[in-house]
């Protein structure tokens, strides 16, 4: 399995905490109540009682949502046992949330280390700011476009991933990309994989590699204690005249209007035209 792919399952596990239990209406779940539903059925087969099941602690959390080490202020994940992992995994590929877009392999390969002129902060205590989906929609001459980029950092790599997946929508498509799950039609739609270095003010993303032409990112929303970026604009066009604002997705009909789109993308990627 690829990194990339690891890293992805990773955030959806977040966000199926976030989709369908802590922010869910009207009623509101838990983070054991998740766990269990994770492991329902060895609970089921093994009875309420038993003493040998392992439910509770803090390493789901710790797995999906990362922590700080308060020594050297860089952001870091746990990995849960085999069984754990295995059976989250599990869970998280029957949801909704799954797309095919966002599991393929990441492509670009990440140098070893940053140039001078790109050490904008260290990115390894910013992994845990610049990390997860954020989602736009803006109306161009051409048409409406709605856009995901998805930030991950890999532990050892200098730099971030980023992968953007963008589309126009068809003249047929309704205004509301709440009611369109699973029906969008597209005009056009791409897939760019870029990495990505950032600061506290600004960053840059690059295509294929460092050396490649550098797309702006700006005007950063921070959530308290700049724990994570919430809002970020990417600058294009001639002065940055068609910066367009993405958001993070926390909230279920957010979330649920980002992974419509996503399912689409994917849905479009698979038709003949396509593959052309």
């Amino acid at each position: 399995m690829s990194r990339w792919k690891s890293e992805a399952e990773r955030y959806l596990t977040l966000l199926t905490y976030w989709y369908d239990y802590r922010y869910k209406r009207p009623m509101r779940g838990t983070l054991l109540g998740f766990e269990c539903d994770i492991f329902l059925e060895d609970l089921i087969a093994d009875g309420p009682f038993d003493e040998g099941q392992d439910i509770g602690g803090d390493w789901l959390r710790r797995y999906m949502d990362g922590s700080i080490n308060r020594k050297t202020g860089e952001y870091y994940y746990t990995i849960p046992r085999q069984e754990r992992l295995e059976a989250v995994r599990a869970f998280i590929a029957e949801t909704d949330l799954c797309s095919a877009v966002a599991l393929s392999d990441h492509q670009p390969i990440a140098p070893k280390e940053l140039k001078p002129s790109h050490k904008l902060a260290n990115q390894s205590i910013l992994s845990g700011v610049f990390r997860g989906w954020y989602h736009a929609q803006y109306q161009t001459p051409c048409g409406l476009e709605e856009a995901v980029m998805m930030i991950h950092h890999l532990d050892d790599e200098p730099c971030f991933r980023v992968r953007m997946i963008q589309a126009r929508h068809a003249e047929t498509n309704s205004n509301d990309c709440r009611d369109r799950f699973n029906q969008t039609r597209f005009d056009t739609w791409s897939q760019m994989d870029c990495l990505g270095v950032f600061g506290t003010q600004y960053g840059g993303l690059f295509g294929g590699d460092l050396n490649s032409d550098e797309l702006k990112v700006s005007n950063f929303s921070f959530a308290k204690r700049n724990r994570r970026v919430l809002e970020l604009r990417l600058e294009s066009g001639e002065n940055g005249i068609d910066a367009q604002t993405f958001t993070l997705c926390q909230q279920p009909q957010d979330i649920e209007q980002m992974i419509g789109f996503m399912h689409s993308v994917s849905d479009a990627m698979n038709t003949p035209l396509a593959a052309e």
